[in-house]
């Protein structure tokens, strides 16, 4: 009987919290989800936001100020644990993972022993969309990781980090190459600063392979 209670108590959390989650984003509605994961463990400074159909699996903390948007997933296990600094934001879409599998070829990888690897991003990062932060991975201070990144390794801080793998392609408050183009120019102009710009970039192929 006292099991059937509990499978209940379950069933009841986990309906309460899928309704949570479905809510619109209202300034409220994200009080009252941050409420509700704060109730089941989870650790939140003030100022949190938690916006709707986020999810959650772990050992989670989170500084001040954080952010969660739509549709963001976290998830940690065997023993490894996700820690945000202060001023974090995660874009929709995004997945954070502090885990693989066993891949050893002698048994199905589902079968194997789940590793689990801290994931730590310092104060004032912002994840862009639909990025995969994957186990063991540290992002610096201050660091920008672009849409659609795949972080596979410790980003510096105040870096910008794009692309699957992710790599640095610059330092917050340096400029940016790119290349202006008037609308008034004619197509000669436009033909040179294409040229420039592919230059500017097989310039920073030919630096990447330096490092």
């Amino acid at each position: 009987m006292q099991k059937k209670w509990q499978r209940a108590r379950q069933l009841i959390r986990l309906c309460i919290g899928q309704f949570l989650a479905l809510l619109p984003n209202d300034p409220l509605f994200n009080r009252w989800r941050l409420a509700w994961w704060q109730r089941q463990g989870y650790s939140f400074g003030a100022g949190c936001s938690i916006q709707s159909s986020v999810k959650f699996k772990g050992d989670i903390i989170m500084g001040n100020g954080c952010s969660l948007s739509n549709n963001v997933f976290l998830a940690a296990s065997g023993g490894g644990r996700i820690v945000f600094g202060d001023y974090v934001m995660v874009g929709p879409n995004s997945v954070v993972v502090a885990f693989t599998h066993g891949t050893a070829p002698s048994k199905p990888m589902v079968l194997q022993k789940t590793i689990g690897k801290d994931i730590v991003v310092q104060d004032d990062v912002w994840i862009g969309a639909n990025c995969t932060i994957t186990p063991g991975v540290h992002i610096g201070r201050g660091s920008i990781i672009g849409a659609g990144a795949v972080v596979t390794s410790n980003i510096p801080a105040y870096s910008i980090a794009v692309g699957a793998p992710a790599r640095v392609i610059g330092q917050r408050g340096a400029p940016m190459p790119s290349a202006t183009v008037d609308s008034s120019d004619s197509i000669v102009d436009v033909t040179a600063a294409a040229s420039q710009l592919s230059h500017q970039r097989g310039t920073f192929a030919e630096g990447d392979k330096d490092d």
